[in-house]
């Protein structure tokens, strides 16, 4: 990071995918370039009766849900909360294994908390895509199809340097749409939402541009790097950090680190086998 540079800074959606104004429908964006061809995975964020729910577009990526749960006497067992877990309608696709990195076998579903900014307002994850995803010649996430006219389409810049990041902050609120230095971030054109629940919960989010220095990604959300470019494999982290807040991190990585592990998960216990 050079010296006297602000670490932290909002950096707006500025180039629009197909899509119509935000409030009507669900939100889509992804990180990327025209100029390079180079994006991230696609993500959806829209709602649903009392909840929130976010997926990525990519189908090898399809049965990782997140799903942010408001009060409903429907679910009165479980009550309002925050989830990440499998998609129970998910149907595997075509293409490359399941790249999720999760902390340890059965991790998923797992329940969090958010971290509350106020008495109304939750900081419930964090997406993060740092910029070696998009340096030249790298290869490119699939590229972003095209919504409904109802609903909201964003591409965000990459981050500018290495080192960088943008994160995209989302919170949930109960009153009123939340985002953290609104006037600035609106000014940068980085608000993303509001959506609202039939609850009357409000979904928003903010597009940030941060130093992974002053800011680093959670340990168990990081996958072993790759040991070169034909290692290389586009994947996700996830990991819950100690406030509370859902990491998932879109990174590099290492594809025969990852079989081996899928390969040990599939082992026979050795007293099994005995």
């Amino acid at each position: 990071m050079d010296g006297g540079d602000d670490p932290t800074k909002t950096s707006g959606a500025v180039g629009m995918l197909p899509g119509g104004p935000q409030g009507k429908g669900a939100i889509y964006f992804c990180v990327g370039s025209r100029q390079t061809g180079i994006c991230s995975y696609s993500w959806r964020l829209w709602w649903g009766q009392t909840s929130f729910y976010l997926k990525a577009r990519e189908a090898n990526l399809a049965e990782l849900k997140v799903s942010l749960h408001g009060p409903d006497e429907r679910h009165a067992e479980t009550g309002p909360g925050f989830k990440i877990g499998y998609d129970s309608s998910f149907q595997q696709g075509e293409g490359e294994p399941n790249a999720l990195l999760v902390a340890t076998p059965g991790w998923l579903p797992r329940w969090f908390t958010g971290y509350a900014v106020s008495e109304d307002d939750t900081h419930v994850l964090r997406l993060r895509f740092p910029y070696d995803l998009f340096i030249p010649g790298v290869p490119s996430a699939p590229a972003p199809a095209e919504v409904k006219a109802r609903d909201f389409a964003g591409l965000i810049p990459p981050p500018e340097r290495h080192l960088y990041v943008v994160d995209v902050d989302v919170f949930v609120s109960q009153r009123h749409p939340y985002w953290p230095n609104e006037s600035q971030a609106r000014q940068d054109k980085a608000c993303l939402g509001p959506l609202q629940s039939k609850s009357g919960e409000y979904l928003t989010a903010v597009i940030v541009h941060r130093s992974a220095l002053a800011s680093p990604t959670p340990r168990l959300a990081k996958a072993p790097g790759p040991k070169n470019a034909g290692d290389r494999l586009r994947g996700i982290g996830a990991a819950v950090d100690d406030q509370g807040v859902l990491w998932i991190c879109e990174q590099w990585m290492s594809r025969s680190a990852l079989e081996a592990l899928s390969a040990e998960s599939m082992q026979p216990d050795a007293q099994a086998v005995e």
